[in-house]
């Protein structure tokens, strides 16, 4: 990978994101490309899904991850992802996060019949695979062609290694502003998806995300003090919330307490 990480050069990337971020543009964009009603609809649903998981998770620049999550799904449509494959971007980190409500991520049963019924079979289970392959190879998700190459790769693995492309894109824009723990991974994920692009016989991905890195990578008028600190990169819970979160739970427990009821 030495030559990718060589090759990356900038050609003029925005460094601003130049696909869509939120739900309305996204629906839109899914419109003018020909999706019907129905399948705008189960959009909206998986979008739904994700702004419950994700609500107060935001990455290291301050954007929110549910931003993230139509970002990624935006560029997976922009270059030709499959209506499951869309919909599992959308929800393509439901396993790898701790959205359910507790600090433990994962994929069991519970959960993945609750994404099921929302994006559908063949959806959730591109979601479940792009937790596997997360788990099997870490953020060197090339390591995937050691056994022959992308000829034996399957349909579903095609699928998801464009979701993980796309969603390299996305996340190469917060790098600056990560730990350098973050940075590094995401360094790791990106010359990793270079070399996927490339061997799914993507270029148009390739340079894309070449010229996404360059430019994104660094930001000389940015100082140390701004980047978040926690190693993983993200803000999980923003203060604001916290406050109001406890004095919320403790009201309610002490009006069940003393009155039995949740009305004041």
């Amino acid at each position: 990978m030495s030559e990718a990480r060589d090759s990356m050069a900038p050609s003029g990337f925005a460094a601003d994101q130049t696909h869509v971020q939120t739900i309305g543009p996204l629906l839109r964009q899914l419109h003018d490309a020909g999706f019907d009603a129905s399948a705008l609809a189960a959009v909206r649903r998986a979008y739904d899904m994700a702004a419950e998981l994700w609500s107060v998770n935001f990455q290291s620049s301050g954007r929110s991850f549910l931003c993230h999550a139509v970002g990624t799904a935006g560029l997976v449509a922009r270059h030709g992802g499959s209506p499951p494959a869309i919909l599992a971007a959308v929800l393509h980190a439901a396993y790898n996060t701790s959205g359910f409500g507790v600090r433990i991520r994962g994929a069991t049963r519970k959960r993945r019949r609750r994404v099921r019924d929302v994006i559908g079979v063949e959806a959730e289970a591109l979601v479940f695979r792009f937790y596997e392959l997360g788990n099997e190879f870490g953020t060197r998700w090339d390591g995937i062609l050691a056994g022959g190459g992308a000829s034996g790769l399957s349909a579903e693995d095609r699928a998801v290694l464009l979701i993980r492309i796309c969603n390299d894109i996305d996340d190469v824009t917060d790098r600056v502003f990560s730990s350098s723990e973050r940075q590094k991974r995401i360094d790791d994920f990106c010359h990793a998806s270079v070399a996927l692009a490339e061997a799914l016989e993507r270029p148009d991905l390739a340079e894309l995300l070449r010229e996404a890195y360059a430019e994104c990578a660094s930001a000389g008028f940015l100082s140390e003090e701004i980047q978040e600190s926690h190693p993983s990169g993200y803000i999980v819970v923003p203060p604001a919330f916290a406050k109001r979160l406890v004095p919320g739970v403790l009201e309610v427990a002490h009006r069940l307490w003393t009155k039995g009821r949740l009305r004041p």
